[in-house]
């Protein structure tokens, strides 16, 4: 008989446990080595130091969110305790090793993060390349609540527009641009504004968008 209890199992019962061929745990089949992690006592599939998925998880994340003292920096704790709770810590591993060797990868990015290299605003995320890795941690400081929530359709469309500003240069469309930055009461210009701001899908509804440019849209372009 085995013992029945939702264990790791790596053997089959054999000569000691006859009965069906099920699956036994490593008590039941007389193992002298267990699966269980060093550290929290989680029995599965160990990486180094005969710890678990997460407890590895957890000591990589707390080496790159190190704010120099040896411990997380404490505004990154919601974000810390965020990828330490996911589900599949494997995952989290894994994201942490891609493009390992490669510039503005995960783990280069957070222990940015972590040592004050990159501020904690948007504006920051949205100048960082790669961008989709940028995007992908801004999106994670939101869900932690590190930063204020925004629509994911305005940060892509804050990221996209510099350059893309950048690149025109009929004198014309600079001017209107001029008076959309400055502010200027030029009708075209705000006219303008409403164009670049759909540009952006889904603003007309986004709570992120400011009352004033709310009201604009609408009076630009009714329902």
């Amino acid at each position: 008989m085995s013992c029945d209890r939702r264990r790791t199992s790596p053997a089959r019962s054999g000569r000691s446990h006859p009965a069906d061929g099920s699956a036994i745990c490593t008590t039941c089949a007389g193992f002298s080595q267990t699966f269980d992690c060093s550290r929290c006592g989680f029995e599965g599939k160990l990486l180094g130091g005969r710890l678990c998925a997460r407890c590895t998880l957890t000591d990589r994340l707390t080496a790159l969110l190190d704010d120099g003292t040896g411990r997380v920096q404490p505004a990154l704790t919601p974000l810390f305790n965020l990828l330490v709770a996911m589900d599949e810590p494997r995952s989290g591993l894994s994201w942490l090793a891609m493009r390992r060797g490669h510039p503005g990868n995960a783990s280069q990015l957070l222990r940015r993060v972590g040592l004050g290299e990159i501020p904690l605003t948007h504006d920051a995320f949205h100048e960082l390349q790669p961008w989709r890795a940028a995007a992908n941690l801004e999106e994670l400081l939101m869900a932690s609540g590190v930063l204020p929530a925004v629509d994911k359709y305005i940060c892509s469309f804050q990221r996209w527009l510099p350059g893309h500003l950048a690149g025109i240069a009929d004198p014309e469309h600079l001017k209107v641009l001029d008076a959309v930055y400055s502010g200027q009461p030029n009708d075209e210009a705000c006219y303008s504004w409403v164009a670049l701001l759909l540009i952006a899908q889904r603003w007309r509804d986004s709570p992120d968008l400011p009352a004033d440019l709310k009201a604009l849209v609408g009076g630009a372009f009714p329902l």
